[in-house]
């Protein structure tokens, strides 16, 4: 709770009857509830868009092919090794092969 609301809250009590024992029958004033209401409906509208968030990524990650990637992968470094060779980058290639 931030220092405004702490000290919002301790005036409060403050106000209270002095007769009043009851700790259940505190009353805060409407600004300060207002304030804590506008806090919690941010706090759930960060969650939602953090969940929307979440469940985006775990589409794209259930979507994802793991064998598809690893024979695209492949096809690459076969392309870069013809482009390679049919510049006659021979040092290269052997970097490469020793891989």
């Amino acid at each position: 709770m931030n220092k405004d609301l702490e000290g919002q809250q301790k005036g409060q009590d403050g106000a209270q009857d002095e007769g009043s024992k009851d700790n259940s029958s505190k009353s805060y004033d409407e600004a300060y509830v207002r304030q804590l209401r506008k806090e919690n409906a941010d706090w759930r509208s960060k969650v939602r868009r953090a969940d929307e968030k979440v469940s985006e990524f775990q589409a794209k990650l259930d979507s994802f092919d793991v064998e598809k990637y690893n024979e695209l992968l492949k096809s690459h470094e076969q392309n870069e090794l013809q482009k390679e060779e049919s510049k006659g980058n021979w040092e290269k290639l052997k970097e490469k092969m020793a891989k």
